[in-house]
């Protein structure tokens, strides 16, 4: 996991996994309400707009970051002038690791957060 984060881009890779983390922790506080059974707050409703919108930013940064990484590798592709197709296929394969991680978060912020949502309301 260590090398796919540092391989992916260390900050984009540790903005997502941050976003990642809060997602956890918003929804572990929300599980929790809810298996308390605690009336249904203010506090409540920002958390489960939380969770989606960090999934969601997760995702969104995935792909900033993939764009970033394949803007910057085509600059230096064309400064060297003459690269190997599998240099350049190396690049692209490894330009996905951050939308599929952002993809990974969203996917399971939006699981959580559909289950939170129509189980415990």
């Amino acid at each position: 996991m260590r090398e796919f984060l540092i391989t992916g881009g260390i900050a984009g890779m540790t903005l997502i996994l941050i976003l990642g983390i809060a997602m956890l922790i918003f929804s572990i506080v929300e599980i929790t309400r809810r298996l308390s059974k605690l009336p249904f707050t203010e506090l409540d409703r920002k958390l489960l707009l939380s969770i989606p919108s960090l999934g969601g930013m997760a995702l969104l940064f995935g792909l900033f970051y993939q764009v970033l990484g394949l803007y910057q590798a085509y600059q230096f592709i064309q400064a060297a002038g003459d690269i190997s197709p599998e240099m350049v296929m190396g690049g692209v394969f490894i330009s996905f690791y951050s939308p599929l991680f952002g993809l990974g978060v969203g996917l399971l912020s939006f699981v959580v957060w559909y289950v939170v949502k129509m189980v415990w309301r």
